[in-house]
């Protein structure tokens, strides 16, 4: 989905890095672990169109694991 929408090829190695980001993500989620995000500002503002894709693999995620997060 973030090739399709960003237009290019992604490195191979962010495959790496995306996976373990979400499966840590979602244990901290489960387990209750607050996640405070002190880019999230800067990371909306200069990376819009990334942004953008984020928030709809997060809901892709939630409806997936049932992470029960609700986003922010």
């Amino acid at each position: 989905m973030a090739e399709k929408e960003l237009g290019t090829r992604l490195n191979e190695s962010s495959y790496i890095s995306l996976t373990d980001h979400i499966h840590m993500a979602v244990t901290r989620i489960r387990e209750n672990i607050p996640i405070r995000n002190m880019m999230l500002w800067e990371t909306r503002r200069f990376y819009p169109k990334e942004f953008a894709i984020a928030e709809k693999a997060l809901t892709m995620i939630d409806a997936q694991f049932r992470c029960g997060y609700a986003g922010g």
